[in-house]
């Protein structure tokens, strides 16, 4: 670089410099300043009220019912002795019946496997 172009570029790099520091002064908080008051801290209660109206309704409903013997469930066959409930819990009974099909059932007992039913004859 020649002498003539060295001197624009740092010419030119001090105008940008004065200009920025110009423009970034002048851009401070132009409000009045905030007064502080000091207080002195004690220890006591709090209140806080919160007053709300409106309707609280669930995003999703469960059945919550423990499988006990005695509950009647309607089963949809899946095998000759095993279906599900409309909860999709397996229910195994000892009769068989087709495929596909709504039988009533009489919970009896839980096992690891799932619930174990007697069908109720209709």
């Amino acid at each position: 670089m020649n002498r003539k172009t060295k001197i624009i570029l740092f010419s030119s790099l001090a105008v940008t410099l004065i200009l920025a520091t110009f423009f970034l002064k002048g851009k401070g908080p132009k409000g009045p300043k905030q007064a502080y008051k000091e207080v002195e801290t004690s220890v006591r209660d709090l209140k806080v009220i919160i007053q709300a109206t409106g309707s609280v309704e669930p995003m999703n409903k469960v059945r919550v019912m423990p499988p006990v013997a005695g509950r009647m469930e309607k089963v949809l066959v899946e095998a000759k002795n095993r279906g599900y409930t409309e909860t999709y819990a397996p229910v195994s009974f000892k009769n068989n019946h087709n495929q596909g099909e709504v039988i009533s059932v009489k919970i009896t007992s839980a096992s690891a496997d799932g619930l174990v039913a007697e069908i109720i004859p209709t």
